[in-house]
């Protein structure tokens, strides 16, 4: 039932924006339970928490790689390694992710070679 009060509301929705020369994206606005959750900025935002994707996760595990051996190698300086390591983590703050950060940090270490 309640999936057609949200149909309904996307037609009304779409018409106005049609009267303003606009349209929603067919594949960024979505009807879906909110059980399977919805993806959003590298999360899954689920009825109850809020966790990272795994793709993500993969792609800044890799970033972290990168960084150790930039650094390892003279590259960059301790100052953007610390500017790196806080912008992950303000953005996984934004979720359920307190153990994450533990497992993830807990065994980096930054060299020089």
């Amino acid at each position: 039932m309640t999936g057609g009060i949200l149909a309904e509301a996307r037609r009304e929705i779409e018409g106005y924006l049609a009267g303003l020369r606009l349209k929603i994206h067919p594949v960024k606005s979505q009807l879906f339970e909110t059980r399977r959750g919805a993806g959003f900025l590298g999360f899954r935002i689920l009825p109850h928490n809020i966790r990272v994707k795994p793709e993500n996760l993969r792609r800044a595990r890799r970033r972290l790689r990168r960084l150790q051996a930039s650094y390892r190698y003279g590259e960059i300086d301790s100052a953007t390694v610390r500017q790196s390591i806080r912008s992950w983590i303000a953005h996984l703050e934004h979720g359920d992710t307190w153990r994450l950060r533990e497992r993830v940090f807990a065994g980096l270490v930054f060299t020089r070679a």
